[in-house]
């Protein structure tokens, strides 16, 4: 059964340290992320490469998590 929760709620979820819910948010918003690196790379005239991106994404996640 797969749960469909809107943004509102699933950002709630994670606030009270539902762990389902946080995979689900990474789940979610990882594309995005990983897209907003790559452009404000390019915006920059910074080439990264894979590992770093993955690298920037995980940092971005981590840091709300705490």
């Amino acid at each position: 059964m797969v749960e469909t929760r809107d943004d509102k709620q699933l950002l709630q979820l994670c606030i009270d340290g539902d762990r389902r819910a946080w995979g689900q948010f990474v789940e979610r918003y990882s594309k995005y992320v990983y897209y907003l690196i790559q452009v404000t790379a390019k915006r920059h005239s910074v080439q990264i490469d894979e590992e770093e991106s993955a690298d920037l994404h995980n940092d971005l996640f981590l840091a709300l998590l705490e």
